[in-house]
């Protein structure tokens, strides 16, 4: 991790990128800001770096130059390495390689959700799911990631294990460590997840 840190900061600095990134050997997250006129050059670097290799870049909102001078998102560009991406509390770790449950794009999410068979979940923290959710969509009522766990275990309790359960979280990250729960722990054969969460379906 600490190798794709420096390789990372060496490549972003100099395109005035600006955000938080967290490298580990899960993987990256990355909350960022990059100038629109300076995206493409941003997609190069991306791809430059062999571990980043084409890496799916979640695009939020286009925020115009004069709001972003006047209020920055971010002060500066911060790459620092983690043990996880995601703190999850676990003793032991999931295998995020494979049964991670399927990913759906937008198109195909919004087709899942008319299942009448459906588990919905939203495994985002409260004052998340407070804002809204998806119809129907159960929230697990989480202050932290850690306490994610068990919240999945009570509202799936008695539920077959072929139930199709649909996760979605803001980013997509949580979402592939609930998916690999459920399916290595938990059992469930059958789940889906929000590619890219919330941020990529709107």
């Amino acid at each position: 991790p600490e190798a794709l840190c420096d390789a990372a900061r060496a490549a972003w600095e100099p395109l005035c990128v600006v955000g938080r990134v967290y490298v580990s050997n899960e993987g990256v997250n990355a909350q960022i800001a990059v100038p629109s006129n300076i995206l493409p050059n941003f997609r190069a670097a991306c791809a430059s770096l062999p571990a980043l290799e084409g890496v799916d870049l979640n695009l939020d909102l286009d925020i115009p130059n004069a709001e972003f001078n006047a209020f920055p998102p971010f002060r500066t560009l911060h790459v620092r390495p983690r043990e996880q991406i995601v703190v999850d509390g676990l003793d032991e770790p999931l295998d995020l390689r494979d049964q991670t449950g399927i990913q759906l794009q937008p198109d195909e999410w919004h087709s899942a959700l008319d299942n009448p068979d459906a588990v919905i979940l939203d495994c985002r923290n409260t004052y998340e799911s407070d804002v809204g959710r998806f119809d129907g969509a159960v929230p697990l009522n989480t202050t932290t990631f850690r306490d994610t766990w068990d919240k999945l275990a009570d509202a799936l309790e008695g539920k077959p294990k072929d139930t199709p359960v649909l996760t979605y979280c803001t980013g997509g990250i949580r979402c592939v460590k609930v998916g690999a729960y459920l399916e290595q722990r938990l059992g469930f054969a059958n789940t889906y997840r929000l590619e890219g969460g919330i941020v990529n379906y709107t």
